[in-house]
């Protein structure tokens, strides 16, 4: 009796674990036994955008490329405050465009700007990724001016 209720239970042991196995496997990336997976660049990207929405610029700083963290060390990463000014809500990656060996990842998200009232205005920016070993990662942080800068050609 109790050998016939475990041949019973063990089959649906089995599908749960191998469930959960396949589960946890796509939720990380990874394959037991196997080199990581490439995780797709909207997922990163994602992951990224989802750190400097919660202010987690320590988070964030584990996306960049190497040569932007060769640049740039985390104690000075962290102190740009224009990363963090506004809080971000929605933010989503809109779209990827191939460009040669990178991905153009255009990023949407809404933010309240207390200047113009309670509520939130939307915004959109594009940046560039590329493949650093078996990740994708964010090649840079461009400085952005506050004031619009023209060329000599328009004045």
């Amino acid at each position: 009796m109790i050998r016939r209720a475990l041949r019973s239970e063990v089959p649906m042991l089995m599908l749960i674990c191998a469930s959960s196995v396949i589960a946890l496997d796509a939720a990380v990336g990874q394959r037991p036994g196997r080199a990581p997976r490439l995780l797709p660049v909207e997922v990163r990207a994602q992951q990224y955008w989802n750190k400097r929405a919660q202010r987690d610029l320590t988070g964030a700083y584990a996306f960049y490329c190497p040569s932007y963290k060769a640049r740039v060390p985390l104690s000075e990463y962290v102190k740009q405050t224009r990363l963090v000014r506004f809080q971000l809500q929605d933010v989503h990656i809109a779209k990827t465009t191939p460009d040669g060996a990178r991905m153009q990842v255009t990023v949407a998200y809404r933010f309240v700007v207390p200047t113009l009232g309670p509520e939130p205005v939307s915004g959109e920016t594009t940046e560039v990724w590329e493949r650093s070993g078996r990740a994708w990662c964010k090649v840079d942080e461009p400085l952005l001016l506050p004031i619009p800068s023209t060329s000599k050609a328009e004045k």
